[in-house]
């Protein structure tokens, strides 16, 4: 740990030696909503990162535990911000036991995100000896399955807003995010009138009352459902109780995806109008989470993109994400979030992987990056020390 190798002996490393902080962390079952696994995970990050001279503060808001750590205290605008969550869906157990194979690491979270996590830890190991030159911060969450409005969400309504952050939980290969869709999860209610199964005329069958309504919802979408347009699914429906009698209630969630503001809109007023006439009741579920872009001519997140291909040769492009990441936080405050990830795949799948060659590539570019960026002026490092100086002459 904390030490280099150069990239031509990196494939032969990964063969033989398991990483053991990544290791440790998958073995965690922080399921997202699993309190105790995820305060214990907290709890090893924490500990990690305190005893390498991190300043460590912890959270917890409605269940899920958090924290913040900073090279100089109570810094809550670090120059660059390593996030990522801790948290993972649910797997079997052996799943919770990383394995590597032709170099190939397996397990759950491996991808999603626990290798980040893993790399800031070496980061950290590299840089301990000197930590108070450099201006950046680590946040662990665990509830970005849980749409991370209890994790990031409420840390940057603290005010927990660096110039940059750093979220590798999106793209492959080490392309960078410029644009993902946003979301709008809804859930639609319909009541009709119960009967016996067998004479559906002295009831009013609230499934049969949703399905002709879900076919008018369909129909806003027939062009659509392509990566470029929004897109509809329909993750849940309920109805009744028993087969031989009509249903009462019936309930569909939607998620509805979108690339702007306008086609939200639009979309969000037609589904309005059909509930209208449908006689049904609307219920958004999660505040709409609007379409999030970056762009690579950005100095921070063209300087990353270089530290990519000065270490792995690969000039990383710009590529959409369907799906929503905790980007949307920064985004919301004019925050520039890279998103890139080594190769790997299979998110949420029983069949998660990373590979262990493209990973070991993660903490060199995270140092040099950090030396480009997050290092401290001599004025600015003279400061610092006579503030912590205050600080401790105040105790």
């Amino acid at each position: 740990m904390g030490v280099y190798f150069p990239s031509a002996l990196i494939f032969l490393y990964s063969e033989s030696i398991m990483d053991t902080i990544l290791e440790q962390l998958a073995a965690f079952r922080s399921i997202c909503g699993e309190h105790e696994e995820s305060v214990a995970i907290i709890d090893f990050v924490s500990t990690y990162l305190t005893k390498r001279g991190m300043f460590v503060e912890r959270f917890e808001q409605d269940g899920f535990p958090s924290l913040v750590a900073t090279t100089h205290p109570g810094r809550r605008a670090p120059k660059v911000l390593l996030a990522a969550h801790l948290d993972v869906v649910p797997a079997p157990d052996n799943l919770f036991c990383l394995t590597l194979e032709d170099g190939i690491y397996r397990g759950r979270g491996v991808f999603d995100m626990k290798f980040a996590a893993a790399a800031y830890l070496h980061t950290v190991e590299a840089l301990r000896d000197n930590l108070a030159s450099y201006d950046f911060g680590i946040m662990f969450t665990s509830d970005e399955e849980n749409f991370g409005y209890y994790g990031t969400g409420m840390l940057v309504e603290k005010g927990y807003l660096p110039e940059v952050c750093i979220l590798p939980d999106a793209a492959e290969d080490w392309n960078i995010e410029t644009s993902a869709k946003g979301a709008w999860f809804a859930d639609i209610h319909i009541h009709g009138k119960a009967s016996h199964g067998s004479r559906p005329w002295e009831g009013d069958s609230a499934s049969i009352r949703l399905i002709k309504l879900l076919h008018d919802v369909h129909t806003l979408f027939q062009d659509a459902q392509q990566p470029h347009t929004p897109t509809l699914n329909i993750g849940i429906l309920k109805s009744g109780t028993l087969v031989n009698q009509t249903p009462h209630h019936a309930v569909a969630a939607l998620d509805i995806r979108f690339a702007n503001r306008t086609d939200f809109q639009r979309l969000q007023a037609n589904v309005r109008r059909l509930c209208q006439e449908h006689d049904a009741e609307l219920r958004t579920t999660r505040n709409a989470t609007l379409p999030t872009s970056a762009d690579l001519t950005n100095p921070l997140i063209a300087a990353f993109s270089n530290c990519i291909t000065a270490e792995t040769g690969i000039v990383p492009k710009g590529i959409t994400s369907f799906g929503g990441s905790d980007a949307q936080f920064f985004s919301a405050h004019g925050i520039p979030c890279i998103l890139t990830s080594p190769r790997g795949g299979n998110r949420h799948a029983d069949s998660e992987w990373l590979d262990a060659e493209s990973y070991e590539h993660l903490k060199p570019i995270l140092i040099a990056y950090l030396d480009k960026v997050a290092k401290t002026t001599k004025s600015r490092s003279k400061r610092l020390t006579h503030d912590i100086s205050a600080l401790a002459s105040t105790k």
